[in-house]
């Protein structure tokens, strides 16, 4: 065991072959670093909005006042990216999306590049959840639908969804392990794996 906590949550959100960096959840919500060779609570200056904060390798993203901020976890001051029109995004190696209605009323998915690189809409009929998962090549989103029977009992079906981030190409991916009954949410990635859950079962796919 690294370091216990009797009157704090602590959450890891990033680590190294020299820190682990963690989010402990008190009174307040805040980051701390924990040194792996002599393990203990450092607090780290960065003072994110909590409920709004998303990790992408070093960095935390975060909203205020639909500002999109950025900051390492060592920085005092975030930097300003852009301004969302809405209050939900998700991050990857490079990007972000957000989720917004355009001037038509449309609900749309929107991809930035935080430096050189063309940004892009992706129109309604690509279901890209607001729990995607990012990568430096592509976005997944896991969805549920549900239809219903002559006798008004729901059926629920699933996908697994792959858009390419830079031509937009999407892909229903085969997913025979995908077996829920009811909502499925993307907990997290790495680089080989995307994990879902239905709040009662934990399911590991391999990305193709």
């Amino acid at each position: 065991m690294l370091l216990e906590s009797e009157d704090t949550t602590l959450w890891p959100v990033a680590a190294d072959d020299q820190r682990v960096v963690v989010l402990a959840l008190g009174l307040e919500a805040t980051y701390y670093e924990v040194s792996l060779v002599n393990p203990r609570l450092e607090p780290l200056p960065l003072r994110p909005t909590f409920g709004t904060t998303r990790v992408s390798g070093d960095s935390v993203y975060w909203l205020r006042d639909h500002d999109l901020l950025r900051s390492g976890f060592g920085d005092a001051e975030p930097e300003a990216l852009t301004r969302l029109g809405g209050e939900s995004f998700a991050v990857g190696p490079g990007y972000f999306l957000s989720w917004e209605y355009d001037n038509a009323g449309s609900y749309n998915t929107f991809l930035q590049n935080e430096g050189a690189g063309c940004d892009r809409t992706f129109p309604a009929t690509t279901v890209i959840g607001h729990d995607a998962a990012l990568d430096a090549q592509y976005i997944y989103s896991a969805n549920a639908f549900v239809t219903y029977t002559a006798q008004g009992e729901g059926v629920w079906s699933h996908e697994l969804l792959r858009v390419d981030r830079e031509t937009g190409a999407s892909a229903r991916l085969n997913t025979p392990s995908i077996n829920f009954d009811g909502f499925v949410k993307l907990l997290g990635h790495d680089a080989e794996n995307l994990y879902l859950s239905d709040g009662y079962t934990l399911v590991g796919i391999r990305k193709p």
